[in-house]
Parts: C-alpha cells; sequence; structure tokens
C-alpha cells in the first residue's frame, strides 16, 4: 500500500495530468506490491503532488535551470523485491515521460523508494500486514 509523493514545480502538470498520473501510479505501486485489487487497498494507495516554487531547486550550489521531477515511494518492506522496485523506477519514468519531456534535456526525474517495516507502518491508528494487504 505504496504513499507516493511527487515532488515538482507547481507548474508542471494540470489537473487532468495529475488524476492520469494518480491513476496509474496506483495500479503500478498495487502491482509492484503484488497487492489484492479490491477497493479497500486500493484506496489505501496515496499519490501525493507537492508543488514547488522553482526558485526552491538547487542544484551544483545555485539554482537548478531545469527543476526536476521526484519521486519518492514508501512501500511496506519486504513487498517489494529487485525486479519490482526496478520495474517501479522504469514504469514511474514511463508514465511521468507521457505528460513531460522526460531526459530530453527539459526535464530529470529522480525516484527514491523506502521501505519501512509494518511494525512502524500505521493507518487509522493499528499497524498494517502485508500479508493482510495481500489477502485482502
Amino acid at each position: 500500500m505504496p504513499k507516493i509523493f511527487i515532488q515538482a514545480p507547481a507548474t508542471a502538470y494540470g489537473a487532468e495530468a495529475r488524476l492520469t498520473i494518480a491513476a496509474e501510479l496506483t495500479r503500478l505501486g498495487m502491482t509492484c506490491e503484488k497487492l489484492a485489487d479490491t477497493d479497500k487497498v486500493r484506496n489505501g494507495v496515496w499519490v501525493v503532488f507537492q508543488d514547488v516554487p522553482t526558485g526552491n531547486f538547487f542544484s551544483g550550489g545555485g539554482i537548478a535551470a531545469s527543476p526536476p521531477t521526484i519521486i519518492i515511494v514508501y512501500a511496506l518492506k519486504g513487498g517489494l523485491d529487485d525486479a519490482s522496485r526496478e520495474m517501479f523506477i522504469t514504469e514511474s519514468a514511463a508514465i511521468i515521460g507521457r505528460h513531460d519531456r522526460i531526459g530530453a534535456g527539459t526535464t530529470r526525474l529522480f525516484t527514491t523508494i523506502h521501505e519501512i517495516d509494518e511494525h512502524s507502518w500505521g493507518m487509522d491508528g493499528k499497524t498494517v500486514s502485508l500479508a493482510g494487504l495481500r489477502a485482502a
């Protein structure tokens, strides 16, 4: 049940693009973690766009000429193996790339995946279980 944060310049993605990106990243995250395809699990996947003013991106000690898009993923430890991490990184770049010119010299994309122990992941005041999310 990943939580996905997309940091990008405020003007990078319009409302329609955000809706499409969120839906596609939700499906991708569920597939990569091998989660049950149920409304309950799907509704637990969050995609959050964080608008960053362009003057807040720095590279090499100065203001970045071309601010990147940054994807930060939090997932339950054990939910991803090497192949599914690579799949998420590759496929999320393709998803973003349909709405931006990733790697074309105008926009860069950075993706990080943080895996959190089940006992450190809470939802509605309770810890969550990867096995339970896969069986839901």
